[in-house]
Order: structure tokens, then C-alpha cells, then sequence
């Protein structure tokens, strides 16, 4: 009976350790956002861009953890963009020290990108598909002048 029991609980941990380990990387992430960047978004950002004040219509709270998600990505690298150029906070709000901003931007950013190879690895593979009209009458028009050397 133990035997089955280990056999059992075996093939449970190879069917569902993967998913394990993914719930303790998102919990992993989810501590470090806590860490890393919420006290930097709090004190520099949630003044004009928190629940009760939304300027330019960006919302902190609509973020996501999840940066593998298409939408939430984008909101993320809005910040990043704002960060690194140093367009948010405002002139006349506290700004941020070059290392807190750089330790946020280089957070947020390895994290975009492994967001971004988890959204690639979960694409399917597109072999084939139609060309637009567009595309096929931009094909007809550049193919000569490719080969020939002139243009239609």
C-alpha cells in the first residue's frame, strides 16, 4: 500500500511541479515588487497617479503583477520610459535619486523581458497566412524593380 502511495504521489509532483514552481515565482515577484518598487511608486508617483487622482488618465493601481500579460507589459514600460527619461515626477514634485530610479528601472525591466519570453514561448507558431490586398499589390510593385532594376 505504500508503495502505491509513493508511486501515486510521485507521478503528482511530475504532473504538477511546474505549476508549483510557477505559483512560488509569481510569489517571489510579487515580494519583490513589494519591495523594490511599490515604496518607490509610493513616494513618487501615487500623488498624481493614485486612487484618488488620476492624471493623464494612468492609474497605478490598474497595474498588474503579471508581466506577461500584453496590456499590463505596456503599462510597465510606460513607467520605465517615464523613469529613464526623466519626465515623471514633475519638476515641481521630490525627484528620485539616480540609484533609486536605476534600481526600479533595471527591476522592472528584467522583468518585462522574462514577461516578454513567457508571452513568445505560449504563441503558436504561425506558418503560413494571406497577404492583404495592400500587401499583395506592394508585392507586385517592388518585385520588379528587386529583380529588374526598374520600377513599374
Amino acid at each position: 500500500m505504500r508503495i502505491l502511495l509513493s508511486i501515486y504521489l510521485g507521478f503528482a509532483l511530475l504532473a504538477f511541479g511546474p505549476v508549483l514552481s510557477n505559483t512560488d515565482q509569481e510569489l517571489d515577484v510579487a515580494a519583490e515588487i513589494d519591495h523594490v518598487v511599490h515604496p518607490f511608486l509610493s513616494e513618487h508617483c501615487r500623488r498624481c497617479h493614485g486612487e484618488t487622482k488620476q492624471e493623464g488618465g494612468f492609474w497605478l493601481d490598474a497595474l498588474l503583477r503579471n508581466f506577461a500579460g500584453g496590456g499590463t507589459a505596456v503599462g510597465w514600460s510606460d513607467i520605465m520610459h517615464n523613469i529613464s527619461y526623466a519626465k515623471m515626477p514633475q519638476e515641481d514634485e521630490p525627484q528620485p535619486t539616480a540609484e533609486e530610479a536605476a534600481k526600479v528601472f533595471e527591476w522592472l525591466g528584467g522583468r518585462l523581458k522574462e514577461g516578454e519570453v513567457a508571452r513568445v514561448t505560449q504563441q503558436e507558431r504561425v506558418t503560413c497566412r494571406k497577404l492583404t490586398r495592400v500587401e499583395y499589390a506592394n508585392n507586385f510593385r517592388e518585385t520588379p524593380d528587386a529583380f529588374f532594376g526598374t520600377a513599374l
